[in-house]
């Protein structure tokens, strides 16, 4: 098995909530917005390319409306080596609310009534997209200069759950700018140019349900199937807390089980009638959470909702009395700062967070939040000035005004970004982020609220970060064109705040190629590549491949295929050369095959799930969670029940299979070697629904990240979010037993996980409560080895006895421990302390990675090691505060 997954799916969890607070939860595009590095200065933006999932991603947040400005935003869009003028181009602005134009005949746009803030602009055209680009905006500010590239295409499917072809469905692809499409008579659209990125996909039909989910587009060409349903309506009434109707009032929907089903206030909200009435057409069946917002209230919740095969109604939304926040940005003199961004969050100590809200100051450094929840915020500010610390705001009593937000954080970096020869590079993408081998950095508890540190090079290259806590951070830059997919980073920099000559050189960018072959030299179509954090996906018939933009340096390209194992080849890249690989043949690897059952009868259209780790939601086996599930690998059984799974790795694999409305199987372990491989049978029972209440302290505990982790195949774990009320809910799981956990803490700082185990029937819902219970002791972590010499490891603290050896013994051993405390951190070379312990039996393990294994390529490696990685663990009784030393041998890196 997979031994990224170890102690209740830890490391995934960590790797996804991550991802989730520091790059922002999926969301509605409209009700969030992308901060990114933006320069004041003139510059034409050469072919800039797409945003990356983190460029995409960062900073998401809740946006006020805009105040209205006096500035005013223009440019054009060209395309073609002569920057011919594109008129008729469409630009989308992400302002709020979001804005697009028109360009005219002479490719220029302009948009007006614009603050000074920072702005992200994509176009698109039949000849092709521009973007994202990224300009602070002031009374300066020069015209910005689109440059098209070639487009991505995304092709949908939609059918019935009987696989039967859905014609006039409405599609919906929603980002900074939006785009629609019908299907044809075969179920069929394209939405065509597309902006490479996460995306989210609502599709819609006559008598179905709609659906919602997270897309990635890459490449010239990307794919997504959607199945619709049946669909069922939910109608209720919204009240304030007197009882009287509130008309108005914009009601929309949050998935509890399947987080993909967010609905955006701006496209799925319905408006309360006079009577406070409200109706949700076509809902599919699951669980939901429903929203009520009013300009006059704070914010309502619903408690859970769950929609099976029948119309809901009568559910009851209150609103209570809502609270403003009103108040100043000042700089250190208390001189009035406008344009800055304030962001609020509620104070809530899970895993998890309600996105913030951000509004920007006005001229007069004013700014106003209108229906806030009363209860404890945190405030923070940043602007171009310094950033402020973290303000607790509590409007439990009512409104709060005249709060003055200074800014007194004004450490900073700066420096200039040049060539090899020494000429700056004008535009060049720079980010300032805490340097986490040394962990010296103060504020990572700010990260939600701060979010990543980024700015843009000016003409002469120069560009200044303010706003930083002390401590040491990394700087790393690329340029403007690839800033999107990360492609062009370097190693990085480590300053500390303070330094302000810091020198970075871009050298010329390289190109790799080749083309991907068979065995017998056939095509292995469709294909991913993987370098670092990115991902370039390609779709063409002859295997071809081509990277460019990437910084030179040394690369572990992962090959990734439905027909053919992964692949890992290194590449070392010169700057301004093009290497080219040739032919890099690829192996079918292990071939899965079998037939889905139930009740010893065949089950057609079912999707069977292949992977070192299944990471799902609770209502199904996967989850659209990015790089958490690109190792997985899924088909669908045809009418006889059969399927085959080709491509499958060397390493240890889980599989299952599920049906959307049958049920799902339990998931199998499977060894190189296991005779079942090719004649696999599985049984699909019916699902049952687990719900409970996550509480600390003897209150409830919202937001916080429940993992439900299968015992009979620990790589199988299933993931939701408590709400306000404290309780979660899986929908639909297979009847098994599990290792169910609540996790608190920050991924960066370590995270805690406080488990039970429950059995989950089929056609029943299990409950089970999960509390919290959190002491004063601490445990401090060293670890040692004989050479002198640690890299990186994992750590794990675990309640109670287990002596493991290697990853398969962790995994299982920690999987088989009923109930209980368990944490995680990342040791990074730096001891940690594990905090908040009650006095009892704890063993510390570590798992060592080769110390030549560079941090990206740990994934990648696990897939492949894992089972076997060593592991070393020490018992401890604490009824005192402890530092454990530990002694450990990191392993020889073995060659893929």
């Amino acid at each position: 098995m997979n031994r990224t997954v170890l102690v209740g799916g830890a490391l995934v969890l960590i790797l996804a909530i991550g991802a989730w607070v520091f790059l922002g939860r999926p969301a509605a595009p409209t009700t969030s917005s992308k901060q990114a590095p933006v320069s004041s200065a003139p510059a034409k933006q050469s072919a800039p390319a797409p945003a990356s999932d983190a460029a995409q991603n960062a900073e998401r947040f809740l946006l006020e409306d805009d105040p209205l400005g006096a500035l005013r935003l223009e440019g054009r869009v060209v395309s073609g080596p002569d920057d011919q003028p594109v008129p008729g181009a469409i630009v989308a602005l992400r302002s709020q609310p979001p804005r697009t134009a028109v360009a005219e005949d002479d490719g220029s746009f302009v948009f007006e009534g614009l603050v000074a803030r920072q702005y992200q602009v994509v176009a698109r055209s039949p000849q092709g997209v521009a973007g994202p680009v990224n300009v602070r905006l002031t009374a300066t500010t020069e015209p910005v200069t689109l440059v098209l590239r070639a487009a991505s295409t995304l092709e949908i499917t939609v059918t019935d759950t009987t696989g039967v072809a859905i014609a006039g469905a409405d599609i919906s692809l929603r980002d900074i700018d939006v785009q629609a499409a019908v299907t044809d008579a075969r179920g069929q659209a394209s939405v065509t140019p597309v902006v490479e990125g996460m995306y989210q996909l609502v599709v819609m039909a006559n008598g179905y349900a709609r659906s919602s989910r997270l897309v990635r587009v890459t490449g010239a060409l990307a794919q997504a199937s959607v199945q619709l349903g049946k669909g069922v309506s939910i109608s209720g009434t919204v009240v304030s807390a007197d009882g009287a109707p509130v008309s108005e009032a914009r009601v929309t929907y949050s998935g509890a089980s399947d987080w993909g089903m967010q609905g955006d206030e701006r496209y799925d909200a319905v408006a309360t009638d006079a009577a406070g009435k409200f109706t949700l057409p076509a809902m599919p069946a699951g669980s939901y959470r429903l929203m009520a917002r009013h300009q006059a209230f704070s914010p309502a919740t619903s408690q859970l909702v769950t929609v099976a095969s029948d119309d809901v109604t009568g559910v009851a939304l209150i609103l209570q009395a809502g609270a403003t926040i009103s108040g100043v940005v000042v700089d250190g003199g208390d001189a009035p700062i406008a344009g800055a961004r304030v962001r609020l969050a509620a104070d809530v100590e899970g895993a998890m967070f309600e996105m913030p809200r951000q509004a920007y100051t006005a001229a007069d450094g004013s700014f106003v939040f209108k229906s806030v929840a009363r209860r404890r915020h945190n405030a923070l500010a940043i602007a171009d000035v310094g950033a402020s610390d973290v303000q607790a705001v509590d409007t439990a009593a009512g409104d709060v005004a005249n709060l003055k937000i200074a800014l007194s954080v004004t450490g900073a970096i700066a420096g200039v970004v040049v060539d090899t020869v020494g000429e700056p590079v004008e535009g060049a993408q720079v980010t300032v982020f805490p340097d986490l081998s040394t962990r010296t950095t103060a504020g990572f508890e700010l990260m939600q609220l701060r979010g990543a540190t980024r700015e843009v090079a000016d003409v002469a290259g120069r560009f200044s970060v303010t706003g930083l806590a002390p401590g040491s951070y990394q700087v790393r830059a690329v340029r403007s064109q690839y800033a999107g997919r990360e492609r062009g980073f370097g190693e990085g920099i480590t300053v500390e705040v303070g330094t302000m000559d810091v020198r970075v050189v871009l050298p010329p960018e390289a190109t790799v190629k080749g083309k991907l072959a068979l065995a017998d030299g056939s095509a292995p179509g469709p294909f991913s590549v993987d370098f670092g954090m990115a991902t370039e996906a390609f779709a063409n018939k002859d295997g071809a491949f081509e990277l460019s933009g990437l910084t030179p340096r040394d690369y572990k390209l992962q090959f990734r295929g439905t027909a053919f194992d992964l692949k890992i080849v290194g590449a070392t890249l010169v700057a301004g050369k093009t290497l080219d690989l040739g032919t890099i043949t690829v192996a079918r690897g292990r071939r899965l095959s079998g037939r889905v059952l139930q009740g010893g009868v065949p089950v057609p259209g079912a999707t069977v799930f292949v992977g070192n780790t299944l990471f799902g939601s609770g209502s199904s086996a996967k989850a659209e969670f990015g790089m958490m599930t690109r190792g997985m690998r899924d088909t669908t059984t045809n009418d006889k029940g059969e399927f085959s799974v080709s491509g499958v790795g060397l390493g240890s694999v889980s599989i299952l299979a599920e049906h959307a409305e049958r049920g799902r199987s339990l998931p199998i372990e499977l060894r190189v070697g296991d005779p079942r491989e090719g004649a696999l049978t599985i049984d699909i029972l019916p699902f049952g629904a687990l719900v409970g209440i996550v509480r600390k302290d003897g209150k409830v505990a919202e937001n916080v990240f429940v993992s439900a982790q299968s015992v009979t195949a620990p790589d199988a774990m299933f993931n939701v979010a408590s709400g306000p009320d404290g309780t979660y809910r899986f929908d639909k799981l297979a009847p098994d037993t599990y290792k169910v956990s609540a996790a608190l803490g920050m991924p960066m700082t370590g995270m805690q996980f406080f488990s039970k185990t429950i059995a989950v029937k089929s056609g029943g819902t299990a409950t089970l409560d999960i509390e919290v219970a959190k002491g004063t002791l601490t445990l401090t972590a060293e670890l040692s080895a004989p050479s002198g010499k640690v890299g990186a490891a994992l750590l794990y603290l675990i309640g109670g006895t287990i002596a493991a050896k290697n990853g398969a013994d962790l995994a299982r051993m920690s999987a088989d421990l009923p109930s209980g405390y368990s944490s995680f951190a990342i040791y990074m070379g730096k001891a940690k302390t594990f905090g908040e312990l009650t006095a009892g039996t704890y063993t510390l393990c570590a798992m060592p990675y080769p110390i030549d294994l560079a941090p990206m390529d740990t994934m990648a490696y696990g897939e492949r090691h894992g089972d076997d990685m060593p592991v070393f663990c020490k018992t401890q009784a604490i009824d005192a505060n402890r530092t454990v030393t530990l002694s450990v041998t990191p392993p020889a890196l073995l060659p893929d």
